[in-house]
Formats: C-alpha cells, structure tokens, sequence
C-alpha cells in the first residue's frame, strides 16, 4: 500500500494528473479480509498435522537407519519425534472437537507448544549432523 501512495503522490507531484482525477477507492484503505469459520480451521490444522505426520513417518526410520548418528542422538532425535508426533495428534483431536472460535482461541497454546516441538526437533537435527 505504500509503494502505491509513493507512485500516486508521485504522479501527482509530476503534474502528470491531478489530485481530483484520482478516485477515492484508490486512495481507501483495504477491505478487511473475511473472518475464518471453525470448520476452515479445522480443515487447515488437519491437512497441517498430516503434513507433519507423513514427513516424521518418513524422517523416522532414517534416523534409525543412519549409521553416523550415534545411539544418544537417535534416542533423542526418536524421543523428539515421539512427542512431536503425540502434540500433533494431540492437537489434531482437540481443535476437531471444538465447535466455536473461543474455544479454538483457547486451544492455542497446543498449535504453539506443536511449534515447539518442531522447531527442538529441527534444532536436534541440526546440532547431530555430521561436521
């Protein structure tokens, strides 16, 4: 929106035209976007946590299988995606069984702690990598 007021003004500074020929619904701020419904939410946080819960389906077994990992940093690395598949599933049942937005709102320290969870899982990998 501002790169739009900049060229406006500058047109209008040009002399290009004039102040009058440019419409208010140019210059109106913008529409506020429409509210999400429960059953939108419901339907991204399912279709995030199978995201979350096909890749760990696949990261687990390689974690097992890689040789240059050693047996703490798999059982840590596993651990992880333990709990972070649990905090999903966790997530996933309790947001379906919400039926209003303030309890969706309310349930939003389990999407955060989901977060958590994967930015530890993701920091875990990063520091058991082979240098």
């Amino acid at each position: 929106m501002k790169t739009i007021r900049y060229v406006v003004s500058s047109i209008v500074a040009a002399g290009a035209v004039s102040a009058s020929a440019i419409s208010p619904a140019a210059a109106a701020p913008p529409q506020k976007l429409p509210h999400h419904t429960v059953a939108e939410i419901q339907q991204h946080v399912n279709e995030k946590v199978a995201h979350i819960v096909s890749r760990l389906a696949v990261l687990r077994p390689r974690v097992a299988a890689n040789k240059r990992y050693t047996a703490a940093q798999k059982s840590l690395l596993d651990a992880d995606i333990v709990a972070l598949l649990n905090a999903a599933v966790a997530a996933r049942q309790k947001i379906d069984a919400d039926t209003t937005m303030d309890q969706i709102r309310a349930d939003r320290p389990l999407l955060v702690a989901l977060h958590d969870k994967r930015v530890k899982l993701r920091s875990d990998l990063t520091a058991a990598r082979p240098h």
